[in-house]
């Protein structure tokens, strides 16, 4: 069975979402919402759920690399916590470390960056279940 996945790439201005399947571990970039983080809220993605019966998302957590807790990691996680209310499904975390950078080496340069992030977010939490 299909399992879909949406990825979420959360930025202080931006947030990029991509779609993935369970089946091939491909992702594709969606959009990027141009809201401020505080601003962003789970039923920013209630289309893009419906949409594509998604059945889990996951949501790039951010590190610091002395290992303190990054200043985003209090909004992801209230983030997280509205879609497991709203929708719910399981809502995974994964190191977002290198994402943009790996999105700008797998996905053509007219493809919205933080769209790519989340799309390399969702295949590597698929790689790794």
């Amino acid at each position: 069975m299909v399992q879909w996945v949406l990825g979420i790439d959360v930025g202080t201005y931006h947030t990029g979402v991509a779609i993935g399947q369970s089946v091939t571990g491909l992702a594709k970039p969606l959009q990027r919402f141009n809201l401020p983080l505080k601003q962003v809220h789970a039923d920013t993605f209630s289309a893009l759920v419906q949409q594509w019966k998604v059945n889990c998302i996951v949501i790039g957590l951010p590190s610091l690399a002395d290992g303190k807790k990054h200043p985003l990691s209090d909004e992801i996680h209230r983030l997280a916590d509205e879609c497991i209310k709203l929708y719910g499904v399981p809502v995974h975390f994964i190191d977002e470390t290198l994402t943009s950078h790996a999105a700008q080496m797998r996905f053509p340069k007219t493809i919205d960056k933080d769209s790519a992030a989340a799309a390399v977010i969702v295949e590597d939490f698929l790689s790794s279940h």
